[in-house]
């Protein structure tokens, strides 16, 4: 835990601790409270994208023994395993009924999983309306729920059944220039999701489940991955968004080195768009973006 010159600035961040991947669950209390000390330093919110393994219990046990002002968005993974998706829901529920109100900021049932073809939407907003029963059966009212996918996958009847919506909008993938990366996002959003949901009537809200750019690994198309792209992207991101009303995730918190079983041939990035690298250091050539203001925590 160093001093580095840090501040709240990002929305919020995604976070998936080390070692959540089942059934070897090595994760533990000690090092998940470790990584949220860390992230406190930046944000007030974290987001997950499943409840295995114990990680949003551990997310919230460190809120707690940290007397920390943060909340979790709980991510709910949903795949074509029905009795994983059953043992989900389950530890949602428990998390819902053990923790106070104010350590939620929203539920996402489900990360892309239409796009991975792992469940129908007729399946998907059948999970989303049990948790919107639950949620209201213990009178957290206020508590919005909803899914994060591509896109391509978002249709009327999702809007409909849900609070919001999440959209992982990550402009590296685009193969555009770092300095025409935060603006690209913006027209996206606006381009392609916003119309969709004006035309349903809904007031379903729309976040940005993920954005950010990896630090290293190769290039595609104009899309450079670099230090120098993470900084530029950083300062014309918050700074742009600093005083707009729009929820963001930055992917991610921390590099998962076991993702470089996603190489591929010249592309090897997938373990390099934390914030910080995986030893919980700020890394080498990045600093915090000095706007006018910080986000409003």
């Amino acid at each position: 835990m160093v001093n580095d010159k840090l501040n709240r600035s990002l929305y919020g961040v995604t976070y998936a601790p080390k070692d959540v991947i089942e059934p070897a669950c090595g994760a533990n209390f000690r090092s998940v409270m470790l990584d949220v000390a860390r992230i406190s330093r930046i944000t007030s919110r974290i987001r997950t994208y499943g409840t295995q393994c114990d990680q949003a219990d551990f997310i919230l046990q460190a809120f707690q023994e940290l007397n920390l002002n943060m909340t979790l968005a709980v991510g709910v993974w949903i795949t074509s395993d029905e009795y994983s998706n059953w043992k989900q829901m389950r530890t949602l529920k428990a998390l819902l009924s053990k923790y106070p109100r104010k350590y939620f900021e929203s539920i996402s049932i489900g990360h892309e999983a239409l796009f991975r073809e792992d469940i129908d939407e007729g399946k998907l907003i059948g999970f989303i309306k049990e948790a919107k029963s639950y949620v209201q059966s213990l009178g957290f009212t206020d508590l919005p729920v909803g899914t994060s996918e591509t896109s391509g996958e978002i249709t009327p009847a999702l809007f409909r059944a849900c609070d919001f919506v999440g959209v992982s909008t990550q402009p590296f993938f685009s193969g555009i220039d770092v300095e025409d990366a935060a603006q690209w996002a913006l027209d996206y959003l606006q381009q392609t999701v916003v119309p969709l949901r004006n035309k349903t009537n809904s007031a379903c809200g729309i976040i940005i489940s993920e954005i950010g750019w990896p630090y290293q690994g190769g290039s595609f198309l104009k899309a450079w991955a670099g230090s120098e792209e993470v900084q530029i992207f950083l300062d014309s991101w918050i700074c742009k968004l600093e005083s707009s009303n729009q929820a963001w995730y930055y992917h991610e918190a921390f590099d998962e080195p076991w993702k470089t079983v996603f190489d591929d041939g010249e592309s090897k990035w997938e373990s390099h768009w934390g914030f910080f690298g995986s030893d919980r250091q700020m890394k080498k050539g990045i600093v915090m973006p000095s706007c006018n203001a910080t986000i409003n925590t």
